[in-house]
C-alpha cells in the first residue's frame, strides 16, 4: 500500500485490518496508554476493530498508521479527530506504541 504522506524517517498510511492485533497490544499496554482514555480497560481484537472502524468511517476523522521507512515496521498511529471545516479545528493525536521508538523524536517528526 502506497503511503499517504512521508517525512524524513516515516511513512503514513491508512490502517488495515491486519494492523488490528498490533494496535490491540498497544491499547492493552498500560505504559503506552498511561495518559490516554484508551487503556482504562482491556480490549480484544474485535473491540479494537469496532473502535477503529467507527473512528475511520465516521467521516469526521483522518486516522493513519505511522511506519518506520527503514524497517517498514508499524510503530504507532496519528490523526486528526472531530474535524470541523467551518470552525477550522480538529483534535490532533499521536500514539507511539512501539517502545523501542520512544525518545527518538518520532512524536516531533509526526507533528
Amino acid at each position: 500500500m502506497r503511503p499517504f504522506l512521508k517525512s524524513e524517517r516515516l511513512e503514513f498510511r491508512p490502517i488495515k485490518e491486519e494492523d488490528y492485533p498490533l494496535i490491540t497490544s498497544w491499547m492493552n499496554d498500560g505504559e503506552v496508554t498511561k495518559y490516554m482514555f484508551t487503556g482504562q480497560k482491556p480490549v480484544n481484537i474485535k473491540q479494537t476493530a469496532m473502535i477503529l472502524e467507527e473512528e475511520i468511517c465516521s467521516g469526521k476523522n483522518l486516522v493513519l498508521m505511522v511506519v518506520d521507512k527503514e524497517s517498514k515496521r508499524a510503530l504507532g498511529t496519528t490523526g486528526l479527530y472531530e474535524i470541523h471545516p467551518t470552525a477550522r479545528k480538529a483534535e490532533f493525536r499521536i500514539l507511539i506504541g512501539e517502545k523501542d521508538f520512544w525518545g527518538k523524536g518520532i512524536g516531533t517528526e509526526v507533528t
